[in-house]
């Protein structure tokens, strides 16, 4: 597995722990419960900002690079930069749903759990069609050149909240998951 690919897993391994998070918090809000608003914009504020701006505009690249030299993977593409785009938008009005109920708003659940429920769905759906079918054509058809390419036109971003240094704005979120997981980890604030 190129350092790239394997760089990419590891960013899903830890989206699919902040979908599991959203949807134990979707979840407590479903059974008439009272979830943790704030760590649910956490979570989508973190999937709104760091794989919507640094992960998926490299794997956009990726594909199109893949497309040039193997034009039967159009349709591969098509599909995945669509769905980039549909997680994005979708991600971006779950935000501001959780931005207005977390600074008092109400609203019936049935307004947030529908929409949060089909974002972790898709988001789910779209992480594994990329890691069956893109991440093998990545391997077989991109060399070195390719990824420097690659790396060379998305700015580099710390990951703010499974980097070396957490943002202060994830830090509830960074505790929780280390509760779950039962480390006893602490990072430096950026």
């Amino acid at each position: 597995m190129t350092r790239q690919t394997h760089h990419w897993a590891q960013e899903h391994r830890n989206f699919r722990r902040l979908l599991d998070v959203l949807e134990e918090q979707v979840d407590t809000l479903g059974n008439a419960g009272q979830p943790n608003y704030d760590l649910m914009l956490d979570v989508v504020h973190y999937m709104t900002h760091y794989p919507d701006l640094f992960h998926h505009p490299k794997e956009d690249l990726a594909l199109d690079r893949i497309v040039s030299r193997d034009p039967g993977t159009t349709g591969l593409a098509r599909d995945l930069h669509r769905q980039h785009r549909a997680i994005a938008s979708s991600g971006h009005a779950l935000r501001e749903m959780l931005d207005a109920v977390v600074a008092g708003a109400v609203l019936p659940r049935e307004h947030l759990l529908e929409p949060a429920r089909a974002y972790i769905r898709h988001f789910r759906v779209h992480l594994d069609m990329e890691e069956a079918e893109m991440f093998p054509l990545t391997e077989r058809v991109l060399n070195s050149e390719d990824w420097r390419d690659i790396d060379a036109r998305v700015p580099y971003a710390a990951d703010p909240l499974f980097g070396s240094r957490v943002a202060e704005r994830y830090l509830a979120l960074h505790r929780h998951i280390a509760g779950e997981v039962g480390c006893d980890c602490v990072l430096a604030q950026s």
